[in-house]
C-alpha cells in the first residue's frame, strides 16, 4: 500500500484516540440526548450494535484487500511483492475507527454487566472470568499468526466478519428480552424509578397518577 511518507505504525494509534474521543462523547452526548428523547439504549441493543460495528469492520477490511490483491502485480502475493499496491494506506483507518467504537460499546457494556449484574460476593470472580475470555481471544490471535498471510489474509478478515453477523443475530434473538429486566443499567442515564415505570402496563401507570 502507499504510505506517502506516513509511518506505518500511525494508524494503530487511531484506535486508542477513537476510543478516547469516543467515549466521553458517548456518556456525556450522545446518551443524555437519546435519553432526553427518552430512548433507552439497553445493554443487549448496546452490545448487539458494537457486534454491529465489528462486523461492518471485517467487511471493510475484507474488501480493502481484496482492492490491495487486485491492484498487485503480485496479485494474491502482495505482501511479498517488490512492487506496491497503487492503495492508499488510509484505506485502513475506516477498519480500525469502526473496531475501536464496537469496543466503545462492546467492552465498556460488559464490564458493566459484568460488575453491576454479579452478586457481591462474586464480583471479582464474574470479572476475572470477563477478563479471561479477551486473553482467549488473544491467545487465538496468536495462534492464527502462522496463516496471517499471503494468499489467506481475505479470510482472516472475511471469516471473523462472517463469524460476527451469525453472533450479533443469535445476540438480538436470544438475549433481547434482558433489555426488560436491568432495573436500570441499560442506560446510565436512567433512573430506577423510570425504568420501574417503562416496566409497567399503560394501566399500572394510569392507576399510580
Amino acid at each position: 500500500m502507499i504510505t506517502n511518507g506516513v509511518p506505518n505504525d500511525i494508524l494503530s494509534n487511531f484506535s486508542p484516540l477513537t476510543i478516547i474521543v469516543a467515549i466521553p462523547l458517548l456518556t456525556f452526548v450522545v446518551y443524555p440526548t437519546l435519553h432526553r428523547y427518552r430512548i433507552h439504549v439497553d445493554p443487549i441493543t448496546r452490545l448487539t450494535f458494537g457486534f454491529f460495528l465489528a462486523m461492518i469492520s471485517g467487511i471493510v477490511g475484507t474488501i480493502v484487500q481484496w482492492e490491495v490483491y487486485k491492484l498487485s502485480p503480485c496479485g494474491y502475493y502482495a505482501s511479498t511483492c517488490d512492487t506496491v499496491a497503487p492503495t492508499s494506506i488510509w484505506w485502513q483507518a475506516p477498519n480500525i475507527v469502526l473496531g475501536a467504537l464496537s469496543e466503545c460499546f462492546c467492552n465498556v457494556t460488559a464490564y458493566e454487566l459484568a460488575y453491576a449484574r454479579s452478586p457481591p460476593s462474586m464480583k471479582d470472580l464474574v470479572v476475572a472470568i470477563f477478563l479471561f475470555m479477551n486473553a482467549l481471544s488473544s491467545a487465538l490471535g496468536e495462534i492464527l499468526i502462522p496463516v496471517t498471510k499471503d494468499p489467506w489474509l481475505l479470510w482472516i478478515w472475511g471469516a471473523p466478519a462472517v463469524a460476527l453477523a451469525l453472533q450479533t443475530i443469535i445476540l438480538w434473538v436470544r438475549f433481547k428480552g434482558l433489555n426488560n429486566t436491568m432495573d436500570g443499567t441499560g442506560d446510565p442515564h436512567r433512573s430506577e424509578d423510570e425504568a420501574k415505570s417503562d416496566r409497567r402496563t399503560p394501566m399500572e401507570n394510569t392507576m399510580n397518577v
